[in-house]
């Protein structure tokens, strides 16, 4: 299903989702939790960044591929009816932006 999607495009498609309005908010946030941990001496400080960085990604990663799983399996076999539906609601929508 998702054979044309190359590694660059996912890759530029994680970006530009990143610098969305919606996510875009919560970098400063995360930049705070990563200096604070930097502040703290019981270990080097550049392993201790790049293990809260790596431990942040694998676990939102996670949580994400999880979800979609768990959507996937759930909604599959209400996907003729959903669809449809759906693109009438995005339809209907849209004329409101």
């Amino acid at each position: 299903m998702l054979d044309h999607i190359s590694p660059p495009l996912a890759f530029l498609a994680g970006l530009v989702s990143f610098l969305s309005p919606c996510v875009l908010p919560l970098v400063p946030a995360y930049v705070a939790y990563l200096g604070g941990r930097a502040g703290e001496a019981a270990e080097p400080v550049r392993l201790r960044l790049i293990l809260a960085g790596v431990a942040f990604v694998a676990g939102l990663t996670l949580v994400f591929v999880l979800f979609f799983y768990a959507f996937q399996a759930v909604l599959s076999p209400f996907l003729p009816i959903l669809a449809p539906r759906a693109g009438v609601l995005v339809l209907l929508l849209a004329p409101r932006l």
